[in-house]
Order: structure tokens, then C-alpha cells, then sequence
């Protein structure tokens, strides 16, 4: 794990400067690859290399790559003034997920890890793992440093940024989160918009700008996702007809080119369920880069009826208001499924809910 979760009042600190002014620099990008203490994840599609078998992800020091994939990195910022910067080690299909660090006994130092790889290419990935025993000087390190030289070495998976990342720390998840879209965005964007010429990189990944001189910059697409409540305060649930039966949402949508994002909620609610939202309150917002979508959370009222709900049977295929008993007890008999806890419609579910899924099924069992 990179960093472990603080908070300030309830907020929770994060903390990843952007540092615009290395990313346009070419010599201070280097610079910051090569440091001793700059760190390297590794992107796989939606996916992150972790260690296997630990809630954390794998950050390696810029020593153990070869230049030229050093290179071919993305900066992500500074966090606590570690560079940290993202591999796209495109697809790894399951049989080539693990990879295997083969270790040796070296000098504990602070800024050096336990496990040294031998030269990987590119495709097998060369990535170590960093624990907080790897970077202690003294006994322990040494104790430490003693079963690492002595173990075949580290096995490496590649976790699921939608279905893992709420397990991490909070710096671990904005720095997946962020890792994915960017590498993502940089695979997918290989032509001008504008033109149709090739593109090329810049800015530490940041910008493209093709032969004529256009710079294409990384997209990012607003979808609204509002958890609507009727007047007896129950919650409006609703399942997609592409999810497997008995999984369930609150509602979400695209924000169209020019709509304010008030009117983007009321009409997603009226065209997926037939109703009228009549108050709209913005809570929070959420990257989700699956592939390139920015969450703009909100909560509605309205004074619809459960009668009043009509789906149009394509896009939606049902849509119920649950009663937080109804909603509860639907849930712990598995009648019903939710999201991922990592997306933003389980914190909306949870604030109508008054307190987690798990506090609150575990009170009813």
C-alpha cells in the first residue's frame, strides 16, 4: 500500500499535485523518472498490477526498468514528493497475469527495495514490490532482507480498478483511478480529431498534438447519477436490461452537449422512469474512467407515486421506490444485488440508508 488513509474532520486527504510545471518540461520529466525515489505502477486496460494475495498496489523504483519503457511512461504527479508516474503494459490476458520478481539479498537502504528483478522485457513486466518492512533501517530491515533472498519470489496479479479499489488506500485508488484513465485515453486517442493525422505524445502524457500542430487533449465524458426519493422518503432502484437479474442502481445518464447538469438529472429521470424530479441537490463527483466518464452525483425529490413509474422496457427494465425495510430485507434474503462498493451510486445508497450496507445488514442478522 502506497499511503494510507487520512482525514481532516471527515474529509479524506489525498493529496496528488498534478505538477503541470514538470509535465512541460521535458528535462524536469526526466529528471523525476530517474530520481531514486520516483515510483511506477503498471496498467493493464481497467486493471492495475497489485501484489497478489494484499490490498495494495505495486510501486517500483525507476532502477528496476529498462529506459526505454521508463520512457514510455505517464506522469501522474507528486504525492508527499514521490513521483509517480504509469506503465500501459497492454492486455494481460489470464495466463500471463502473474509475473514473478526473483529476489536477492542487498543493502537495506531507504530508498531501495528487498526484491531486485533481473532484466524483464516490456512484456513480461519488470515490476518489484515496495512494503513498508523493505524501507526500514536496522534490524529489522536486515531480518527482512534475509527471507527475501531466500524466497523464488513475489507473485503479481492484476486487480480490477471497479470491483477492488474501495479495498485500497485512498491515495492507492486516486492513483489507479488516475493511472487508468490516462493510459486509457492514450491508447485509444491515435489520430487527430480534427485532421486524421497521427499523434503524438507530450506533456508526460498529458497533451497530443499531431503533424499540422493540433493539440488533442484527454476527453472526458459528464454523466450525471441521482438517487431520487418519493415523498414517504423511499429510494427509487432500478435495473438496466443489460445486468444479470436482480441487480440494481438508482439512476444515471449522460449529460448532453450544452445542458446544465440540474437538467440533465430531470431529464434522465423522466426518460427512464416517467416521473418529474422537483428539487435537485448536488453531493459529489467521482472519475470513473470505464471508460472515460466523470460521476456528478446528486440527490432529487419528487412526488410521484410507485403508479406514476414507467420504464420504456429497453434502456430500464424495472424500477421500484424500496422502503429502507423493504430495501434491507430484499437484500439479505438475495433477492436483489448492488454495485460495486467502489462507485459513487453505493455512497448515494448509503446516505439515504443512513449507514453502511455492512453496518446496517449486520444489525438484521
Amino acid at each position: 500500500m502506497i499511503d494510507e488513509k487520512g482525514s481532516e474532520n471527515g474529509v479524506v486527504q489525498t493529496g496528488i499535485d498534478r505538477d503541470e510545471g514538470t509535465r512541460r518540461s521535458p528535462s524536469a520529466l526526466a529528471e523525476a523518472a530517474q530520481a531514486p525515489h520516483a515510483r511506477f505502477l503498471f496498467v493493464s486496460g481497467a486493471r492495475v498490477a497489485v501484489e497478489t494475495g494484499a490490498e495494495r498496489l505495486l510501486a517500483t523504483p525507476s532502477e528496476w526498468l529498462d529506459p526505454e519503457f521508463r520512457s514510455r511512461a505517464v506522469y501522474l504527479g507528486l504525492a508527499r514528493g514521490i513521483p509517480y508516474f504509469a506503465c500501459d503494459v497492454g492486455n494481460a490476458d489470464d495466463s500471463a497475469r502473474e509475473v514473478r520478481i526473483v529476489s536477492r539479498k542487498i543493502p537495506v537502504s531507504p530508498h531501495r527495495s528487498l526484491a531486485d528483478p533481473e532484466r524483464m522485457t516490456s512484456a513480461e513486466i519488470g515490476v518489484g514490490v515496495e512494503r513498508a518492512a523493505d524501507i526500514k533501517i536496522g534490524a529489522a530491515g536486515e531480518k527482512a532482507a534475509e527471507a527475501a533472498s531466500d524466497s523464488e519470489g513475489v507473485s503479481v496479479d492484476f486487480a480490477s480498478v471497479p470491483l477492488a479499489a474501495h479495498l485500497w488506500s485512498a491515495l492507492d485508488a486516486e492513483l489507479a483511478i488516475e493511472a487508468v484513465a490516462i493510459s486509457n485515453w492514450l491508447g485509444a486517442a491515435r489520430f487527430c480529431h480534427r485532421c486524421g493525422q497521427p499523434l503524438t505524445v507530450r506533456s508526460g502524457g498529458w497533451e497530443k498534438v499531431c503533424t499540422r500542430g493540433h493539440t488533442v487533449f484527454p476527453r472526458v465524458d459528464p454523466a450525471v447519477i441521482m438517487a431520487i426519493r418519493d415523498a414517504d422518503d423511499r429510494l427509487l432502484l432500478a435495473r438496466n436490461g443489460q445486468w444479470p437479474a436482480g441487480r440494481l442502481s438508482v439512476l444515471a445518464g449522460f449529460v448532453e452537449a450544452g445542458e446544465p447538469l440540474e437538467s440533465a438529472v430531470a431529464r434522465e429521470v423522466f426518460e427512464e422512469a416517467g416521473i418529474v424530479v422537483d428539487d435537485v441537490e448536488y453531493v459529489t463527483s467521482q472519475p470513473w474512467p470505464f471508460p472515460r466518464s466523470l460521476m456528478l452525483a446528486f440527490e432529487g425529490r419528487t412526488r410521484a407515486r410507485q403508479e406514476d413509474v414507467k420504464v420504456d422496457g429497453k434502456e430500464l427494465v424495472f424500477a421500484r421506490f424500496f422502503s429502507r425495510d423493504e430495501f434491507l430485507r430484499a437484500l439479505a434474503d438475495g433477492e436483489i444485488g448492488l454495485p460495486t462498493p467502489t462507485s459513487v451510486s453505493a455512497l448515494l445508497i448509503e446516505r439515504w440508508l443512513g449507514r453502511s450496507l455492512t453496518v446496517a445488514l449486520a444489525e438484521r442478522a
